[in-house]
């Protein structure tokens, strides 16, 4: 994987002040354990499935926690001090994993939270290879000030979007979702 964008509805907001942050190189220090994460500063959590078969014959489970980060290093070729979501994915197995998600204004307005990936050595379907079967998150904080706000206007449903690109040209995929939502 190249690259993993989730492109959010025009008009949807993030407020990281409105939570203490996560520092990325604490977590890089910690060897990519994102238990270091100060506990108010997660701001959402999920469920993940995910198919390894043959190599795994069953579907394996994952819990996600979803932390509000900054970028204080960087990393990634992003600006340091630039927000970040970091979800931390611990599965039935014992292997976890840290992805961190940075926060991008489009250039149509809306919110893109964009992750990458190292370039493999070389192209191929490697042991171990794996498809993401599901993919549940929920953000919300305990903070008084909302974390994540909706946009202002509903025309019925709201328009989101994930988007993988991968190395070596090959194909991307693109899943597009509506979510219903009603005017007040």
């Amino acid at each position: 994987m190249k690259s993993i964008i989730f492109t959010e509805p025009k008009g949807v907001a993030l407020n990281p002040s409105a939570v203490p942050s996560c520092r990325e190189s604490a977590v890089v220090n910690a060897n990519d354990n994102a238990s270091v994460c100060p506990s108010n500063s997660k701001v959402g959590n999920g469920s993940v499935t995910v198919n390894a078969r043959p190599a795994i014959p069953t579907l394996i489970s994952g819990t996600v926690t979803i932390y509000n980060g900054v970028d204080d290093g960087g990393y990634g070729g992003f600006p340091k001090g630039s927000r970040e979501l970091i979800l931390n994915i611990v599965t039935s197995i014992g292997v976890n994993s840290v992805e961190f998600f940075h926060v991008v204004k489009a250039a149509g307005g809306q919110v893109q939270l964009i992750a990458r990936g190292a370039k493999p050595a070389m192209p191929g379907v490697a042991p171990g290879s794996l498809t993401l079967q599901s993919l549940d998150l929920t953000i919300a904080s305990s903070s008084k000030k909302p974390y994540l706000s909706n946009p202002s206007t509903c025309p019925g449903s709201w328009p989101f979007s994930l988007a993988v690109t991968n190395w070596f040209g090959q194909p991307s995929i693109t899943a597009r979702d509506q979510v219903s939502c009603t005017s007040h």
